[in-house]
């Protein structure tokens, strides 16, 4: 999964991630729209995610872009634009591990 997912600096120096594959991409989005370059906010939206398993209740977080519900097993990545309302549910091990990365990549 991981090699499917890029990251890399632009010209302006801003935090970029690429996706080769719906998963990856949809996660590509979710990182340079509702995270961008800030590690406090990650680290959150990782410290919700852990919260989140240790209960039996959904937890939504909404960002710039997306949603994102948790639970136990999964993360659903909703895009908030009324033209790409498509709802992607991941593994949220999956998520996590890059939300790490990319928590590394803008640290």
């Amino acid at each position: 999964m991981m090699s499917k997912l890029r990251f890399y600096r632009d010209d302006d120096n801003a935090p970029r991630a690429v996706g080769n594959d719906e998963e990856s991409s949809i996660l590509a989005q979710l990182l340079e729209s509702d995270i961008q370059d800030d590690a406090v906010i990650c680290r959150e939206l990782l410290e919700r995610i852990r919260r989140v398993a240790q209960s039996d209740a959904p937890h939504v977080h909404t960002g710039n872009s997306f949603t994102i519900t948790l639970t136990r097993e999964t993360a659903t990545i909703g895009n908030l634009s009324l033209e790409n309302n498509k709802e992607t549910t991941l593994d949220r091990d999956k998520v996590v591990l890059v939300l790490k990365n990319w928590l590394n990549f803008i640290s």
